[in-house]
């Protein structure tokens, strides 16, 4: 088996189908690869539509689990894979017809632990797309180490990439159980380990963002959310960079910059929507679970002299900060 596809499905009834017509449609020989849909406790009718392909396609097999998280789903699917690679789609999003076949075909040629591709982001309200391509130098074979220690590589999503499945077998790495940023977790176990790692200008993925994105959301929940998931993430990073033993230093000191850089916007964000989106009581909560991740006060430099001075002269001083914020709107 060359190809295993992994889509976590929680009530995902009205795009289940689409997304999985995509990836039939990659080029690949059927009995190259197989589809495995992993079902998170769906409440709507993804289970029945999901056993309605299977029985359809050979090639589509159905697993189940209560409620867990995309994450929990995802290592369901990575238990059960054979493919040699394999791959995560997010049952809203699709796969670009044919992307894959040139792709895991050089995979195998140069045997590629992570080989990552462009993703297209179409914006519903305004029918605006966004390429997000990565600045990173294409057709080129990095380590992980290599590249974490870049500041403008991203750790985004799982969704983004090949990845060749007896390498993460063998290092044991598989998403946390944790119901957001469980993307940024993942990447920051993987890409330490990873010694061939290529990225190319395909565009084989696109996802849909509707109406409610935590990032322009004016919704309190919405956009606290989005800006504690941020926290998190910097959480992350620099918990990888205090963790990890088989990144170099320059690597570590590298994501500790990140890590602050991180913090600093999440606080940055927090402090714009003083007026009419947080309160102090969110501030107060927000700082002390920053404090708790290791990320405040924030410690060291950032990427940036001005930032640097943002944080030691304005973030840090707790009381200062805080005064900012209304008690309530």
């Amino acid at each position: 088996m060359r190809l295993s596809i992994i889509i976590p499905v929680y009530n995902a009834e009205a795009y289940l189908e689409r997304c999985v017509k995509s990836c039939l449609a990659q080029g690949i020989t059927q009995n190259e690869y197989e589809i495995l849909l992993c079902n998170d406790g769906s409440t709507d009718g993804s289970l029945e539509l999901a056993n309605k392909l299977s029985a359809e396609y050979e090639c589509i097999k159905v697993f189940s689990q209560e409620n867990a998280g995309a994450g929990m789903a995802r290592n369901l699917g990575l238990s059960h894979a054979t493919g040699d690679y394999v791959v995560f789609v997010d049952s809203d999003d699709y796969l670009v017809e044919g992307s894959l076949a040139p792709l895991l075909q050089r995979c195998e040629e140069l045997q590629l632990d992570i080989c990552k591709y462009v993703i297209e982001c179409i914006i519903l309200d305004t029918g605006k797309h966004v390429v997000r391509n990565s600045p990173i130098e294409t057709d080129t074979i990095f380590t992980g180490d290599n590249l974490l220690g870049r500041p403008e590589v991203p750790l985004d999503s799982a969704c983004s990439s090949l990845y060749r499945r007896r390498f993460l077998v063998d290092y044991d790495l598989r998403f946390s159980g944790q119901t957001s940023s469980e993307d940024v977790a993942f990447n920051l176990r993987v890409y330490p380990h990873a010694q061939r790692i290529m990225y190319v200008d395909t565009h084989a993925y696109t996802y849909e963002v509707r109406t409610g994105s935590r990032r322009h959301s004016v919704d309190v929940t919405s956009r606290t959310k989005y800006m504690i998931n941020n926290i998190r993430n910097a959480g992350h990073v620099i918990n990888a960079a205090h963790n990890s033993n088989i990144l170099s230093e320059a690597t570590r000191t590298s994501l500790r910059k990140r890590a602050n850089s991180m913090a600093v916007g999440a606080l940055m964000e927090l402090y714009q929507g003083r007026h009419h989106i947080f309160t102090k009581d969110a501030a107060i909560k927000t700082l002390e679970l920053a404090r708790q991740l290791s990320i405040y006060p924030i410690k060291g430099r950032t990427f940036t002299w001005k930032s640097t001075l943002l944080a030691h002269c304005f973030l840090n001083w707790e009381n200062l900060f805080l005064c900012c914020f209304n008690d309530s709107h």
